[in-house]
């Protein structure tokens, strides 16, 4: 029975695969904990265990804080070669570009359907602001300077006729 300050540790996915007993200084428990013995598979089926300890004992002692870093991507890495063991991981930034090119492209084509609707709209809305100030201008007499400079609605200079009858 444990006592109070004891725990029972669930062995790591290479000590349960290897049939090793899983201790707290276990190497591996930090990368395959239990719940994960399919990474370790994919890991395991191309280096073994011994490979991974091969690979970490030529890390200089400068560099064994990116010992984390080498392990995930190891795993990575692995993963990437168990859905595509042709390409692995390079396999897997192809498609990630091609998609993002593809994406990109619907993007523009989308973006350049969107900024034609609306310089249509906004088209057809400058015209039709453009009648009422014409409409406007008629009704009242008066003509903006817009519509002298460009040509339209340029106003008559006579006198009005009540004007010419008193002098």
């Amino acid at each position: 029975m444990a006592g109070d300050g004891d725990h029972i540790m669930k062995p790591c996915a290479a000590c349960k695969h290897n049939g090793w007993r899983c201790g707290a200084d276990c190497f591996f428990a930090e990368y395959f904990p239990s719940d994960c013995e399919t990474q370790y598979l994919n890991v395991h089926n191309r280096l073994g265990a011994s490979g991974m300890l091969d690979v970490l004992k030529k890390v200089t002692p400068a560099r064994r804080v990116d010992v984390g870093i080498i392990m995930h991507t190891i795993i990575f890495e692995c993963n990437c070669l168990d859905v595509d063991p042709l390409q692995g991981a390079s396999g897997l930034d192809e498609a990630f570009r091609n998609l993002r090119t593809e994406m990109t492209a619907a993007g523009i084509v989308s973006a350049c359907n969107e900024i034609a609707k609306y310089s249509e709209e906004i088209a057809r809305f400058r015209q039709n602001k453009h009648k009422e100030q014409l409409n406007h201008g008629a009704q009242t007499g008066t003509v903006s300077f817009d519509d002298i400079i460009q040509g339209r609605g340029i106003p008559n200079f006579e006198e009005p006729a009540t004007k010419r009858q008193r002098n």
